[in-house]
Order: structure tokens, then sequence, then C-alpha cells
């Protein structure tokens, strides 16, 4: 009896990982153990499974991988394709990388945390473009996210998704204001394989103009959105609120929903980059972005749950599940010293247009202080990606941290009975007011002891008294 692996899974492994198979469209791997490993590895078409040189578990566990659609019978001999044998990469394991291909922008966003409009970041030549992704092959990541700044403005966005799709990556994402969005950009990542979820913003219905100092933004986002509908791909959009488009919270909801949107993310405008210049005051209070998204809630299931929604920091549902929601700031297992201080961004690698690489969205590339993967500046030092991605490195070493560290040096913290829910809050933000990862994110600090949770759940046992939440025991508020 001899086996193969079925067509769409490729072998894999990493340092401290060796031993996975990848599906090699969704590009999501299984881990393995090296008795598993070894049986797979023999599903070549060159392994007689009724050899009596074959362990009777190495049989029982091939039924399983049959069972499990990994293998399939096979004639003797008719082996497997050179990119399913395995392929051992030096480096840890890291599942998709936030590309962002350029610093530039064709709009003027008055609340920009990259400070695009000026093109704080720059933008790499079109070779070192490539190098990354040829770096990014290298080490085993398979899944992009696309970015800028506006990626679409690079005069050879086609030849990067071509060398893409050559390499075996599969983009999962793509960032964009929708303006140079077009048939030919979505034809051009179709005929390459990819069908990435397209993230754009809408900033309020009549206040997108205002947001993004761009006359014509409102409705290029909506014929965007239009578009994308039209040709199957799915969209996320991200609402950003302040004082002058709070009002329209229901109504762009709505609106965007009637899109066709898949989901929604409704937020503030972050407090760093062109925002620090352009806000006046048009910041929004916590108590007056709690208030507002407390009072929407209801709209929500009034409206029939028109769309996955997300509120950050307070609510999240879905229709697909309409008697089920999330409490955003709670976190799973916080309290448990094993976890990841940097959960949340540990399987996806953040790389700047200006080719270095950062620990998470929030926090800029001077917090690492590493310098570029590659650069077009004579005599610069660079440090391989793989450098990076090594255990031991400045980077993996932050990566690597655990909540015992944090809870550790915060005795406000651990003696708090909200611990467990949210982990002191967001590293990015306690870096922001105290130059310090393992200090308490305030904003989050405020939502559990300000009473906001207990809000929370009042208003959702009110609206939707049948709906359920995880995470949360009677004794938390």
């Amino acid at each position: 009896m001899f086996y193969k692996l079925n067509d769409k899974y490729i072998l894999r492994g990493w340092e401290k990982l060796p031993y996975a198979i990848v599906n090699d469209y969704t590009k999501l791997p299984l881990f393995f153990t090296q008795s598993q490993m070894r049986v797979l590895s023999r599903c070549n078409g060159e392994w007689d499974f009724d050899s009596i040189l074959t362990l009777d578990e190495d049989r029982e566990c091939a039924k399983e991988f049959i069972s499990k659609g990994f293998i399939e019978q096979c004639r003797e001999g008719q082996g497997i394709s050179p990119r399913q044998e395995y392929l051992f990469y030096p480096n840890r394991y890291v599942s998709v990388a936030h590309f962002g291909i350029t610093g530039k922008c064709n709009y003027k966003c008055k609340h920009c945390f990259m400070s695009a409009p000026e093109a704080k970041l720059g933008e790499l030549s079109h070779n070192s473009i490539m190098d990354i992704i040829r770096q990014l092959d290298e080490c085993g990541i398979m899944g992009v996210l696309l970015t800028g700044g506006e990626p679409l403005i690079r005069p050879d966005f086609p030849e990067i998704v071509k060398e893409i799709s050559r390499r075996g990556l599969s983009i999962q994402q793509l960032y964009t204001n929708g303006a140079l969005l077009s048939d030919k950009v979505l034809g051009c990542l179709q005929e390459n394989g990819h069908n990435p979820t397209v993230i754009m913003s809408f900033d309020g219905v009549g206040w997108h103009d205002w947001l993004r100092g761009i006359t014509g933004a409102e409705k290029a986002a909506d014929d965007a959105l239009a578009l994308c509908k039209r040709r199957g791909f799915r969209t996320h959009v991200q609402v950003t609120f302040h004082r002058k488009n709070l009002h329209t919270m229901r109504e762009t909801v709505n609106h965007l929903a009637a899109k066709g949107c898949e989901s929604i993310r409704l937020g503030l405008a972050d407090e760093r980059g062109d925002w620090l210049m352009n806000k006046e005051d048009n910041t929004l209070s916590m108590q007056e972005y709690m208030e507002a998204a407390l009072n929407y809630i209801p709209y929500y299931y009034e409206d029939g749950m028109p769309v996955n929604i997300i509120i950050s920091s307070v609510f999240a549902a879905s229709p697909r599940n309409p008697d089920y929601y999330y409490v955003v700031s709670v976190k799973p297992e916080c309290d448990n010293p094993k976890k990841l201080l940097f959960n949340c961004s540990r399987q996806k690698l953040q790389i700047l247009p200006n080719g270095r690489v950062s620990v998470c969205g929030g926090l800029d590339d001077e917090f690492l202080g590493l310098p570029p993967i590659v650069s077009d500046i004579p005599g610069q030092e660079t440090m391989p990606l793989r450098e990076i991605l090594s255990t031991g490195s400045v980077y993996m070493n932050i990566m690597d941290k655990k909540q015992q560290e944090f809870i550790e040096a915060s005795s406000e913290c651990s003696e708090c009975k909200y611990l467990r829910l949210c982990g002191g809050g967001c590293r990015a933000m306690s870096f922001r007011a105290y130059s310090s990862i393992l200090r308490k994110d305030n904003e989050t600090c405020k939502f559990f002891r300000e009473g906001w949770l207990e809000r929370v759940i009042e208003t959702l046992g009110r609206v939707r008294p049948q709906a359920k939440t995880k995470l949360l025991n009677d004794n938390d508020f």
C-alpha cells in the first residue's frame, strides 16, 4: 500500500516547531510530533506501508491521516511535487507579515499615525521590495498583508503581486483608501491567485472627506466598496470617530452594511502622528466614546445586526451567532504567567515602509532600534530577516517575554481583581505613557475600574437578555 500527500499540502518546519503540514492554499499549519512527521514524510509514493518494516503504529497513523484528507492512496512511484517535500527554516515561525510597501499616500488624512502625507517613512526601491519578499519566503512566512501609506500608488504594484505569487506566498489583506482601486487592480490580484480581504476606512457619513483631507474621498470609498462587492472581494471597514462625526454612528454602520461590508470596526483616532497637530478640540474623552457606544448597542440589535461589528475596547458581535457577544477589553487567561506578553502580535511581523521591523502597529521602529532588513542608503547597516527571527535576537527576546514578567513588575496590577481579564492592557499604550512595556495601560484600566464593564453587561442584559459572553464569571463584575 502506497500513499502520497494530498496535492494541497506541503511539509515544513521551523526552529522549535520542526514538524508541520501546511495547507498551501490557506497557508495554515498543523504541528505534529516527530513520529507523525515520519509517517507523513513516507507518504511520497515510495514507501510500502504493507512492508514488514512498517510499524503498526505508523499504519494506524496513516489511516488517521487518510480520514483527515492529509494523504491519499496512490500507485508506487507516483510521488509528490518538489514544493511538497519537507523544508526546514532555521528561524522562528511567523504566520504573516504586515508589509508596508510605501510610506507615501495620495490622501492628507488629519489623523495619520505614520505621517504618510509627509512621507515620513519614505519608500523603498523596487529591488529592495523584491529582496524583502525573497526574505519572507526564505523564512517560511507564507501570508502577506499589503499596506502603506497607500500601497496602490506604487507603479510596480502588479510586479510586487506577481513576485509574491511566484514565491508561493498569499496576499491575505490589502489596505487601501479605495481611490486607486480598480477592475485592473482586482483583476491583477485574481489572475495571480489572490483574493484578499480589502480593508478600507470610512469615517462617518458626510464626514469622510473632512478627516481624509480630500474632496471626493467619501464617494471614492463608496465606489470602491461597490466594486469589491461586484468582483467578489470581502471588505472590512475601519471607522474613526471624533467629536464632529460621533453623531453618525448608527447611520454610518447601516450605510456600510448596505454597501456589502463583511465587518466594521469602530474606534478613535490614535493619539500620535499627524493627529497631534490636527486634532484641535475633536478628540473624544473616554466618557464621550463609551456613552456613545453604549447608546448605539440597542440600535445595532434593533436594526437586525446588519453586519459583523467591533467597537474598540467595548463590544463585538456577529449576526451569524446573534446570541453571543464579546466584551472587547476582556482577554483570555491574562493572569497566566506563561502567556506571551505580546500575544496579540507574536504571529504578525510588522515591516515598516523604511525596511525596519516593529513589534506591533502601536510601536514605531525606534522601540527596537534595529537596522532595516534592507536599505537603499549606501553603507547603511542592515540585518537580515532570518537573523531578526532567530532565538536570542532583540526582536525574539521581546516576543518571547511572558506575562510573569509584567505581573512581577506591576504590584498595582498583580493585586487587582481585573488582572485575569485585562492583563494590564495594551503594551504599546503602556510604553507611550511610561516608556516601559511593564506598566499598565491607563485607558484599559479606566474601562474596568470606572465600571464600564458592568455598564456593557447591563446594556446587553437589557437589550438582548438571551445573549451570552465567554471569559466572564459572576464574580468578575
